[in-house]
């Protein structure tokens, strides 16, 4: 009996941390360089932010699976070009 209690314990705690250990969506997004090729996708919108992983957060808010970096920026700002590229 300890040992069934023991196993489910184990599991539920080995099932919790995978849970809570998922790349948020944000992680999947392809980030391009200027000019990269985007043959096929959808433009979603341009995303700006002084912080690389809230761009991708905002790329992800509208839609986007891709970021194609610009040569310029706006202020302090990385400037990105978003497409969605893959179907869903």
């Amino acid at each position: 009996m300890r040992n069934a209690v023991s196993r489910t314990v184990l599991i539920v705690a080995l099932l919790t941390g995978c849970a809570s250990t998922a790349a948020p969506e944000w992680r999947s997004i392809h980030v391009l360089r200027p000019g990269g090729d985007v043959t096929g996708c959808a433009f979603r919108g341009l995303a700006q932010d002084d912080d690389m992983e809230d761009l991708l957060k905002r790329a992800r808010k509208i839609d986007g699976d891709t970021v194609v970096m610009t040569d310029r920026m706006r202020g302090k700002d990385f400037v990105g070009e978003v497409y969605r590229c893959k179907a869903k």
